[in-house]
């Protein structure tokens, strides 16, 4: 990791890297310290965050490497402004709004460095994801009676709906909602914005489209008999470029800024599929070799810490600062799409949003992502 970073740091213009409290941007700001090299590093926040925000985690590996460190806060007003211009420049609709939360911190440190390293891709080499460990629990779980699982399954879901970051109810649901099928289509189930009932119900007219096709066609090539790491490989070739590296990508090309990834060097990639995946995932240890080599590198309170991920307090906006705004978009996407989509049930899901009964972020986020998309490209 060493070598990578300090390959990565041959630049001729300012750079600097996107740090938030989790292990892969901290382990790249601790490598940048060990070679003596300053940097400049930020994070982005948000007004009104609650537990999204990882401003106060951020700043104890800032001050720990002696970083110039700056918090980017974006606001929900910002969300209005910048979101539309995000989506005119995709070539096809992206439902995850972190990609504005991205191109708000490129945008800031633009003013500082050209150049920005991220610690993209070590989730993916090193076994990060909690759909990892949610794997190795569901196969304790499918060994339970059916009774159990039934009840287990029927008291999950009257859990009440809380909209904190990776709260237990959104974890525990996710959890139900592909339990009970093979392990790879559970993998991509974790990561499902709407059902195949939900997609029926939205769409008049849908594609007969498995979306479990996309896994297949790559399963294809992976002989493993480990389940970790054809999940690993899932990962590292479907979620990773599709989702992880175009969000990222895209932010920081709108803003003139190259974005590199250390963890995704070559001589990184080759060194992960030597370590054996017993090593990536120890017990519900997520990366744990990665945990156990920087260990003297890390400050204590970001070791323990789980994996967060990059997210934003989407859902409590939407209940509030942007319901006007997402109001408006569904409003003059009906007067275009009549007889195409099922707004009675588009706006039941916003209302179930809105009223508490049921965390729909990803839904509505997806849905005012492809109007806005349409809008510009119809």
């Amino acid at each position: 990791l060493i070598g990578s970073v300090k390959r990565h740091l041959q630049s001729e213009v300012p750079l600097g890297v996107f740090l938030s409290s989790g292990l892969d941007s901290t382990s790249i700001v601790a490598m940048m310290g060990k070679l003596g090299q300053t940097t400049k590093t930020y994070t982005i926040g948000y007004e009104n965050g609650k537990t999204y925000n990882e401003i106060d985690e951020a700043k104890i590996v800032a001050k720990k490497y002696n970083t110039i460190h700056s918090d980017c806060i974006l606001k929900p007003k910002q969300v209005e402004e910048f979101l539309p211009e995000i989506i005119r420049h995709l070539a096809e609709p992206h439902g995850d709004w972190t990609q504005v939360a991205l191109y708000y911190l490129s945008k800031q440190s633009k003013k500082d460095i050209t150049v920005v390293l991220s610690g993209a891709g070590g989730d993916e080499l090193f076994a990060g994801y909690p759909t990892l460990t949610a794997s190795k629990i569901a196969n304790l779980y499918n060994k339970l009676p059916k009774a159990v699982k039934s009840f287990v399954k029927y008291t999950v879901n009257k859990l009440p709906t809380c909209y904190n970051r990776l709260s237990f109810d959104f974890k525990a649901k996710s959890f139900i909602s592909g339990s009970d099928m093979p392990a790879e289509n559970a993998h991509l189930k974790y990561k499902e914005i709407f059902s195949d009932d939900e997609r029926q119900k939205i769409l008049y007219n849908i594609l007969e489209q498995n979306p479990f096709d996309v896994y297949k066609q790559h399963l294809k090539n992976v002989a493993d008999e480990k389940l970790l790491n054809r999940l690993l490989y899932l990962d590292l070739n479907v979620f990773l470029p599709d989702c992880v590296l175009q969000v990222t990508d895209m932010a920081t090309i709108m803003n003139s800024q190259e974005c590199r990834v250390p963890f995704l060097d070559l001589e990184m990639i080759n060194l992960s599929e030597k370590i054996p995946v017993d090593l990536k995932l120890r017990g519900l240890t997520t990366k744990y070799i990665l945990r156990k080599a920087l260990k003297e590198f890390l400050p204590d309170e970001i070791a323990k810490l789980p994996k967060k991920g990059l997210a934003m307090p989407t859902s409590f906006w939407l209940q509030n600062e942007l319901k006007k705004f997402t109001d408006e978009i569904i409003s003059e996407a009906e007067s275009r799409n009549r007889g195409m989509f099922n707004f009675n049930y588009i706006k039941q899901i916003q209302r179930e949003h809105t009223e508490g009964k049921r965390d729909n972020t990803r839904k509505i986020t997806c849905l005012i992502s492809f109007f806005l998309w349409q809008k510009f490209y119809q």
